[in-house]
């Protein structure tokens, strides 16, 4: 490895504070990079040998996040040069990473989530999340922590989302429907909707992942598939 390289490395570890999974991974693209430039090393590329660099990981199928790790590792390995006075300029300096597309949100069919639901149909609880999650778009954390005085009597649910901010979600008619028949059933005096027997004195959201993908088991759809984050997008 060229010694400005392991300079780096040391730097990274002992002014940064970077973690050891970080320097390997850096020390790897540096490597890679050190390869693919040959026998004049990493010290004398130019803009020519990164773009060309990147052209080849393209073409052997590398992603655009992983690319742009390997640019972001070149880009800061010419930065540290550069002050060290090793090098006059940046050679990676306007060479930009290809744009990173979002991915777009997992969901499941009205049908599949219809199935899920109706086989959760044997517990009025989990029915009734199931009805709720899919009826509102509730994160997993707030449908299980939701108090027993969040529904309110205009059949609206009242939550306490991230920052504390207070937000008020309209029911329809079937979690309107699974709501009055949860409730008629009682809670033991507790404070939650949803009450456990853990610390919390809420079912864990760990709790209703497991019973969510027994549901989906049992509705004949892949577990791999199914997920409270999933319901919300659907």
């Amino acid at each position: 490895m060229d010694p400005n390289v392991t300079r780096f490395l040391e730097m990274m570890a002992a002014e940064r504070g970077a973690s050891a999974n970080t320097i390997a991974s850096y020390a790897g693209d540096l490597a890679e990079f050190g390869g693919f430039a040959g026998p004049r090393g990493i010290m004398s590329a130019c803009k020519a040998d990164i773009r060309r660099w990147l052209a080849s990981l393209e073409a052997r199928g590398i992603s655009a996040k992983s690319q742009a790790r390997k640019l972001s590792a070149l880009e800061g390995f010419f930065l540290f040069a550069l002050s060290e006075g090793k090098i006059s300029e940046n050679p990676a300096s306007g060479i930009f990473p290809p744009r990173i597309g979002k991915s777009l949100p997992k969901y499941l069919s009205r049908a599949e989530i219809e199935k899920i639901i109706a086989a959760a149909r044997d517990s009025l609880r989990l029915d009734f999340m199931l009805e709720l999650l899919y009826a509102t778009g509730l994160r997993v954390s707030e449908l299980v922590s939701l108090p027993s005085s969040a529904i309110i009597k205009n059949e609206m649910v009242e939550v306490i989302g991230k920052g504390g901010k207070e937000r008020r979600v309209p029911l329809n008619a079937a979690a309107i429907e699974k709501m009055r028949r949860y409730a008629s059933v009682g809670k033991g005096g507790s404070k939650y909707l949803f009450p456990g027997a853990g610390a919390t004195g809420h079912l864990t959201r760990g709790a209703f992942f497991k019973q969510l993908k027994d549901a989906a088991l049992r509705a004949g759809i892949d577990p791999a598939r199914v997920s409270p984050h999933v319901f919300r997008h659907s």
